[in-house]
């Protein structure tokens, strides 16, 4: 999955604004996940460069805007607050409106930061805190994260600057993010996040007015895996061959919510193509056991 590429992926980015659309995972986008209470926010983020500068009336529009589109997966409604921290700058702090569901539709808000230019090398850092009250006063989750955009990746940024084509950089790289890298995994970030994601799902449903957070993960070979078991036809199939083969592989990884540490079973597949498929299920015996499963089939992580 290459990130340096234009943003054909359906001129998502430039109407996020105005119609709340979330980004989806097929359109290559490198996702972060950060649990909260009673759920989990999905984060999506970089640098996007918009058409061609206008000059009407002497008003010059910006170029380039960064992002961070937040995809809120939770019952009760959030209030955010980010500070965005960009170099030789003090830090800005923003805060949201209530963030909250529309019928079944997933909420979705995104934080702009308008810019002349995209910074090159640099880190720029995003904390973002989750409340569940209007006054800001009771946390129920924050995460720190950090945008770099590699020198290549800025040279084709700036290519044709003032063509009309819209063009867009991930935050985010797809190799490993130490900072945020869960113990014991031999996952990449972007793999983390899915599982991440998958788990905090299932949590979700078994304790949501807990806040999850990873706690560390493990290789092992369960004697009966309930992740395999999950799976039916043909994926089952692929991943028993995989596995034969010594080319698949388990995880468990432990979380805590409230006062539990329950545990998830993650069978990983590597693609011959590219890309990691991947099935979660509770390992019992925790609370999560009666909990169902639902098979996760990704590619591109």
């Amino acid at each position: 999955m290459s990130t340096i590429r234009p943003l054909a992926l359906k001129i998502a980015v430039a109407v996020l604004a105005l119609t709340g659309t979330a980004l989806a995972a097929d359109d290559d986008v490198p996702t972060r996940v950060c649990p909260v209470k009673g759920g989990f926010v999905v984060l999506r983020g970089g640098v996007i460069k918009d058409a061609a500068p206008l000059l009407p009336f002497g008003k010059l529009k910006y170029p380039s805007q960064y992002f961070v589109q937040l995809e809120v997966h939770r019952a009760d409604p959030l209030w955010i607050e980010a500070d965005w921290t960009f170099p030789g700058k003090a830090e800005k702090t923003f805060r949201t409106k209530k963030v909250d569901a529309e019928g079944d539709k997933v909420p979705v808000y995104t934080l702009w930061k308008k810019s002349f230019g995209v910074i090159e090398g640099d880190s720029i850092g995003i904390h973002l805190r989750f409340f569940e009250d209007k006054g800001f006063t009771k946390m129920v989750g924050e995460t720190r994260r950090n945008f770099t955009f590699p020198a290549d990746q800025v040279a084709w940024f700036k290519q044709d600057w003032l063509s009309n084509e819209t063009k867009f950089i991930s935050g985010w790289p797809e190799e490993e993010d130490p900072a945020n890298k869960v113990p014991g995994t031999t996952s990449n970030a972007q793999l983390q996040a899915d599982i991440l994601w998958r788990i905090a799902t299932l949590e979700m449903k078994a304790r949501p007015a807990c806040r999850m957070e990873a706690l560390r993960a493990e290789r092992f070979e369960p004697a009966a895996s309930a992740a395999l078991a999950m799976l039916t036809g043909e994926p089952k199939l692929i991943a028993e061959h995989r596995l034969k083969e010594g080319k698949a592989g388990w995880e468990r990884w432990t979380v805590r919510a409230c006062d539990a540490e329950p545990a998830y079973e993650v069978l990983l597949m590597p693609l011959p193509e590219g890309g990691t498929d991947l099935a979660v299920a509770p390992i019992p015996p925790t609370e999560t056991a009666a909990v169902e499963a639902v098979p996760s089939h990704l590619g591109g992580s």
